[in-house]
């Protein structure tokens, strides 16, 4: 039954409101199969009663999906995905030649007094991705020039230290050079200091 007429006291849409009521206890105890009632909190206007109709109608429909929001934990400090707190900067460049993506980040380890910063490499052509440490330990990077011939020019700031012990920093360009042969990425990077 989903609806009754009450011929000597109808209500403005026709449908009275305790009928709906029972229409919504009867939908929950079978879908949920435990008795609620809404005597309470029922409201007593039919506009009222076709909202919290729709309302529970939504949240039954929403039942079998039971993860709505999902805790989350922090990566123990032996996960692979740790390393990401370490980094302090990313940068991501298109190779338009080849249309190989280039990321570079910045992840920290390093003396924060003296540089700091390590410079990793990440490199995805044609669905074949490889990660690089290059071994450079930078203050930061400063600008990041693409050249022709699979070659990234990198420019940094790097901290010295001087004759009088003191630390300066100083303007430096690396020059890293990938490899594609036959249109597949090969796993060799090569990092030159640049005059």
């Amino acid at each position: 039954m989903l609806a009754s007429w009450e011929p000597d006291r109808p209500s403005r849409s026709g449908v009275q409101a305790h009928s709906v009521r029972q229409v919504v206890e009867d939908a929950v105890r079978r879908l949920a199969g435990q008795r609620y009632t809404l005597e309470r909190h029922m409201p007593k206007t039919p506009f009222a009663c076709a909202s919290v109709v729709l309302c529970v109608f939504c949240t039954l429909l929403a039942a079998p999906y039971k993860v709505l929001a999902v805790d989350r934990f922090a990566a123990p400090e032996t996960d692979r995905i740790s390393v990401l707190g370490a980094v302090q900067a990313f940068y991501r460049v298109e190779y338009s030649q080849t249309g190989s993506t280039i990321k570079l980040f910045e992840v920290g380890g390093g003396d924060p007094a003296m540089n700091g910063s390590f410079i990793d490499i990440c490199m995805d052509h044609n669905a074949t991705v490889f990660v690089w440490e290059t071994g450079l330990n930078v203050r930061r990077i400063q600008k990041i020039r693409i050249n022709p011939g699979n070659t990234i020019l990198v420019d940094v700031l790097e901290d010295v230290m001087d004759a009088n012990a003191a630390i300066v920093s100083r303007a430096k360009t690396y020059q890293v050079k990938f490899y594609i042969v036959n249109g597949v990425l090969q796993n060799r990077l090569s990092v030159t200091k640049r005059p």
